[in-house]
Formats: structure tokens, C-alpha cells, sequence
């Protein structure tokens, strides 16, 4: 190679001309394949090929939809979900975000009916639709009130009616978790309930037998007075029911990175607490989406200042797409 590159070096000082004219016919020869070259400088090429940004491309192309992820980023050691702080934290987190103005006013509901994915708002769903224990008081009244009805006669049926009807009132009933909820949360220790939710109990036994129980009742003497009281609450029992097949801990895991997944309370993070907004220029009475995007990206910023000042935690960041397409990413650490 070193005799060929020296031959070359001595031709082109020996005869200039005819290099340049050889280099020229080279280059002309190339020109007309240029048209076949494709340059894509579109803002979808900017983004990293990732689960995320398929899933984002995927809402755009289905519901005509232009969205962006908003992302509290917290980093955590290993052993950290082991701690009620750090679970307090992520509520916290996550509350902030349900509480912003902005982000409620364009909110896209694509986790379900909710536009929020935390592990604190799915931990709490599980404790008050799912987690045995939690339910074990409101479990317990209800079974003594139909106990109640079941022995009554005709002086004290109408009292244990009206017992067994406060107490399908304590039912619990499938609602979005609040700010208000996530702000109050208490969750005590994640050891005890987070070795519930990997042994996946539920409610399905206990909820089981007491839908039995409601039945029965309406079988004998006075049904049609019984059936009035215990139409709600069976009613309530069914889709208590139906809450039991999902899958909470998927949901909190989801949150965590992939590798995570099979020890995912020995995570060391970073965990993703999200809020979905619209990004379509339209719904902001702007007309490009630049303009859009420079808006979602000061919410970023407020909200990281927000964040940093509430927990006292300075490595807490935000993240969103708005941020890499304007440039101004440089708190993503």
C-alpha cells in the first residue's frame, strides 16, 4: 500500500494538470447519483429510536395526535423502594404534576382514562382495591351486617337493613387518584405490602364469599325488602370483582428500566413519574409547533424548580421531547 500511495503522491506533483482533470471527471461522474442520495432533516429523525418515541409516533398516527411526555427522572440507590420516603417522594412527584394548571388544561388521557403514570398513584390503587389487608375492616363489618340479616326477624330487620347498608357504603369504589390522595398518602412499610403484591393477593376470595353471602339472603322470608338493600352492594361487589384482574405491579414496574424487571424493588432508578399532554399547535391557538414546544418546555423548567424546592432533592430532573427538539436540554443531566 506504501509503494501505491507514493506512486500517487509522486504523479500528482509531477503532473498537477492532469491530476486536477482526473479528479474533476471524478467528481462529475458522481454528480448525477446525488439526486438518489436522501437527507432526512425532519424533527422525527431527531429523536432517538426508542420504546418511547414508538409508542409517541404510534398515538400521532393512530388518533391524529401530537403528544409529549413530561417526566419527572429520580434517581435512586438500590434498596430505595424499601423506604417510605422514597415513596412518599414519588407521590409527591407525581402530585405536583396532577396539580399544575398547564398541564391539566391540555392533558391527553392515554393511560387508560388518565393522563398520569406513577408508581405512587398505582401503588395506592392497589392498597384500596386489592391489598387484603387494607380491606380487612370494611370486609369484616359487611360480613357481620349480613350475618345480621340473616338471623333477624321481623322486629329487627328493618334496623339490620339499614346497618347492612352503611356498611356497603364503606365500599370502595374505582376513582382516579388525586393530588390530594398522593399528598396524604401514608405508605407505611413498603416491605410488608410490597411482598403482598408479589404473592399477588387479592380481594378475589374474600369478595367471593360475600357476594354469596347477598344471595343467600334473598333466598327466604322477605326477600323483596332484602333485595332493595343488597342490589348496591352486590352491585359494588361485581366490579370490585372485575378490579381484581389487574396488574398493578406491572403498572409500578413499568416505571422502572426493563433490566429492572425481575428484581424491581432492588432497583437503583432512575424512576419515571409522567404526565401526557397535547402538543398540537391548534389546541395552544398558536399555529407552529415550535411555539408549542417552547411553552412545554418552560413547564419543564417550572416544574424541575418546583420539584427540587418541595423535596429538597436537587438531582430530581424533567424531561421532555419538547426540551430535545428546542434545544434546551441541558438540565437532563
Amino acid at each position: 500500500m506504501k509503494r501505491i500511495f507514493d506512486g500517487m503522491t509522486s504523479f500528482s506533483t509531477e503532473r498537477p494538470k492532469t491530476t486536477i482533470a482526473i479528479i474533476l471527471v471524478f467528481f462529475f461522474s458522481l454528480a448525477p447519483n446525488a439526486m438518489f442520495i436522501n437527507f432526512d432533516n425532519s424533527e422525527d429523525a431527531f429523536f432517538p429510536d426508542n420504546e418511547t418515541v414508538r409508542l409517541l409516533n404510534e398515538v400521532e398516527d393512530e388518533y391524529q395526535a401530537s403528544i409529549d411526555f413530561i417526566r419527572f427522572i429520580d434517581d435512586i440507590d438500590s434498596g430505595d423502594l424499601y423506604e417510605e420516603s422514597t415513596w412518599q417522594q414519588l407521590a409527591m412527584l407525581e402530585a405536583i404534576l396532577l396539580e399544575n394548571q398547564d398541564l391539566q388544561e391540555y392533558q391527553y388521557p392515554l393511560f387508560g382514562i388518565q393522563p398520569n403514570s406513577g408508581m405512587a398513584s398505582a401503588a395506592i390503587q392497589w392498597h384500596n382495591l386489592q391489598d387484603p389487608l387494607t380491606a380487612d375492616s370494611w370486609i369484616s363489618d359487611l360480613q357481620l351486617a349480613i350475618d345480621a340479616v340473616a338471623s333477624s326477624d321481623n322486629d329487627s330487620l328493618a334496623s339490620n337493613l339499614a346497618n347492612l347498608t352503611e356498611a356497603g357504603n364503606n365500599l370502595p369504589s374505582p376513582e382516579l387518584v388525586s393530588a390530594s390522595d398522593l399528598r396524604n398518602w401514608q405508605p407505611e412499610d413498603p416491605n410488608l405490602w410490597l411482598e403482598r403484591i408479589d404473592n399477588g393477593a387479592n380481594l378475589t376470595s374474600d369478595l367471593s364469599v360475600l357476594s354469596a353471602a347477598l344471595t343467600n339472603l334473598i333466598q327466604g322470608p322477605n326477600s323483596s325488602e332484602i333485595a332493595m338493600a343488597t342490589g348496591p352492594i352486590s352491585g359494588k361487589i361485581g366490579m370490585l370483582m372485575g378490579m381484581q384482574s389487574i396488574d398493578y405491579r406491572s403498572m409500578m414496574i413499568s416505571n422502572l428500566p426493563a433490566e429492572d424487571s425481575t428484581n424491581p424493588w432492588d432497583s437503583d432508578g432512575p424512576v419515571l413519574t409522567t404526565f401526557v399532554v397535547v402538543t398540537e399547535p391548534g389546541e395552544h391557538g398558536v399555529e407552529v409547533i415550535g411555539d408549542v414546544q417552547e411553552k412545554v418546555s418552560e413547564w419543564a423548567d417550572e416544574l424541575a424548580s418546583q420539584a427540587k424546592s418541595e423535596t429538597g432533592d436537587s438531582e430530581i430532573t424533567v424531561f421532555s421531547f419538547s426540551q430535545l427538539a428546542t434545544g434546551q436540554n441541558a438540565n437532563l443531566g
